[in-house]
């Protein structure tokens, strides 16, 4: 299996796993694995959703890791109760001091996004995905940039839906009043 090589191979110290199915292979390879490294997991999404073997999978390797978290309230309340005894809410935000020792790159950032230096950029980092409703978004943007010329949107991500949004960016002609910049490891910046 890829996965024991991989561990095998690397002997990682953590390893931590946002995919229910992945998660629970992980947690059973991980056992055959000496030293066996730590287990995170993350919980981004809602129970409900996940097929009937991707639930019962989670939920019989569930009490396998050694830190659990989930994304919202909404996301803890989804896990079975008796499973949620170590899982830790883990409100996500912006680190504003990282952001802001950023701040002196913020020129050139636009500069090379040909943002100009009057213009109000407006700017998101998020996967293409349903719950991030990009087709809102580029409605709104649509509008906002057509009434104020002097403002651009900026979006940071990848995902399933990439294509269907640059397809729907291109049919609403937002060029460059609505750039998708794709994955950037450097979002921060």
């Amino acid at each position: 299996m890829a996965i024991r090589q991989l561990l095998a191979r690397e002997r990682f110290d953590v390893v931590h796993a946002h995919s229910p199915l992945v998660a629970a292979a992980v947690r059973l390879v991980s056992r055959t694995i000496r030293p066996r490294p730590k287990l995170v997991y993350t919980e981004h999404n809602s129970w409900h959703p996940y097929s009937v073997v991707t639930r019962w999978a989670n939920r019989l390797t569930y009490r396998m890791d050694d830190r659990q978290f989930a994304v919202s309230r909404a996301a803890w309340e989804s896990v079975p109760e008796g499973l949620r005894d170590e899982l830790e809410v883990l409100s996500h935000g912006i680190d504003v001091a990282a952001v802001g020792s950023q701040l002196r790159l913020r020129l050139d950032s636009r500069r090379e996004m040909g943002i100009g230096p009057d213009e109000l950029a407006v700017g998101t980092v998020a996967n293409f995905r349903p719950e991030k409703n990009y087709e809102g978004l580029l409605r709104v943007a649509d509008r906002i940039s057509a009434e104020n010329p002097g403002v651009r949107f900026v979006s940071i991500g990848q995902g399933p839906l990439q294509d269907e949004i640059a397809r729907q960016h291109a049919e609403q002609r937002l060029g460059d009043r609505f750039l998708l910049l794709g994955a950037q490891p450097e979002a921060t910046r």
